[in-house]
């Protein structure tokens, strides 16, 4: 009886925190957005917009390979990327860089693996294609990092790594499944991406620093 109590109470926990992981990544949009608008963040558009096309692959091939508490991160970005994506129209700088339109093709890939090889391989490459879309941001964000929401990054690595904390037998990595290993990738991908960028705009302003890579 004990026993069945604790594990309720430890599925119920794991809810709650997945929720709390999910809406602290939701609500760190808000401050990136009002940034944007007043013109202090300039966001990636080729970064957002690869972002919103991806994180959709990621959310429906993240659900089909089992994630459960660690899902709501995936609806989080979601909706975050796809709305940041729209603003980048008007407030966003940059153009479509040789990387930008490899990511954007990679991201079209994915959506034939997913149609053809099944979800865990649409997953796989979008976790590659969300690496080489958020490349320009985290190169800006070292050159230039004054154009960057610090706020906005604190709050989606803490979400991430709350998120990362929940996974099933993280904690022992001699059990560590395959499984295992798929619901974590993704969050523990945008934890040491965010803990990349929030560590770039922590520094000093490089000078001389070129605009934008080809």
């Amino acid at each position: 009886m004990q026993d069945g109590l604790k594990f309720t109470m430890f599925t119920e926990i794991k809810t709650i925190l997945g929720l709390l992981a999910g809406f602290i990544t939701l609500a760190a949009f808000f401050p990136y957005i009002f940034s944007t608008i007043k013109g202090k963040t300039k966001p990636e558009r080729a970064t957002w917009w690869i972002w919103a096309l991806n994180s959709v692959l990621l959310l429906t091939s993240y659900r089909a390979e089992g994630a459960q508490e660690t899902i709501w991160l995936a609806v989080a970005y979601t909706f975050g990327c796809v709305t940041v994506g729209l603003f980048t129209i008007k407030y966003g700088i940059g153009g479509w860089t040789k990387l930008d339109r490899f990511s954007l093709v990679g991201s079209i890939i994915a959506v034939i693996s997913w149609i053809i090889i099944g979800p865990l391989a649409t997953f796989i490459a979008s976790l590659l294609i969300d690496l080489f879309g958020v490349t320009p941001t985290i190169y800006r964000s070292f050159y230039h990092p004054e154009e960057e929401d610090k706020l906005s990054w604190i709050m989606w690595f803490i979400g991430a790594f709350l998120s990362l904390l929940l996974v099933d037998n993280i904690y022992v990595w001699q059990e560590w499944s395959l499984e295992t290993l798929i619901i974590a990738a993704y969050p523990a991908q945008i934890t040491i991406t965010t803990a990349i960028i929030v560590w770039f705009l922590s520094r000093e302003k490089l000078k001389h620093s070129p605009r934008k890579i080809d």
